[in-house]
């Protein structure tokens, strides 16, 4: 689910920060390299059991460092009383400068209660931000006007709009890359050269792979 604040919403984030304690660790992961520079804080792991906070950090590890340049946070709220399992949030924080502001990414993860839920929500929302800030406005119009109109959505809630079956593509390329080539090998191919620009297949993203972030709290 992709969320753009708005005054509403900024009742539910106050609501939803109070189930973080204020000792609650925050942990950094960090890099400066030609790629690209990442400051992304990981919020609220250390009030629950469902994954450790250095196995999201090597999952991170494995993506392109591209994909997580301009997102700030992933708060874990495990005692939220939400409906929806995730959200990405992206909100104006600075004043309009030309024809752009500056503003604040990020992912808000609830009431999750197994590992395999989290990882596929985490990369869901992840999608969403890749596809809003990320992806070229040639790739955006491929994926909207070609892609989504075809069969073979990975799931039922891929076929709620473009946006919804992208992040499902990308989540299922990162959890479940078979699945998604079974499921359309088109949709498989855009993720894996578009995105990705990768030949390797996703289940070895994550192996043999230099260490490109540093995890602090």
């Amino acid at each position: 689910m992709r969320v753009v604040r708005n005054d509403r919403l900024v009742v539910c984030e106050k609501q939803a920060t109070k189930s973080i304690k204020n000792k609650t660790p925050v942990f950094r992961l960090s890099s400066k390299s030609k790629k690209g520079k990442v400051f992304l804080s990981l919020k609220g792991f250390s009030q629950q059991k469902v994954v450790d906070v250095n196995n999201v950090a090597e999952m991170l590890n494995g993506l392109p460092v591209a994909h997580l340049e301009g997102l700030d946070e992933i708060r874990f709220f495990p005692e939220a009383n939400k409906k929806i399992k995730a959200a990405y949030r992206a909100t104006r924080k600075g004043p309009w400068f030309g024809r752009f502001f500056t503003s604040e990414s990020r992912i808000e993860l609830y009431r999750i209660e197994s590992e395999v839920e989290f990882y596929w929500s985490l990369c869901h929302e992840l999608g969403h931000f890749v596809m809003d800030r990320k992806l070229s406005a040639s790739d955006k119009k491929q994926w909207v006007t070609e892609l989504h109109n075809r069969l073979g959505a990975v799931s039922k809630y891929a076929l709620t709009n473009a946006g919804e079956d992208f992040a499902e593509s990308y989540a299922c390329y990162l959890v479940d890359s078979t699945r998604l080539l079974e499921s359309d090998p088109a949709r498989y191919d855009f993720i894996k050269e578009r995105v990705f620009q990768s030949k390797k297949n996703p289940a070895a993203l994550a192996k043999n792979q230099k260490r490109k972030l540093d995890l602090t709290v």
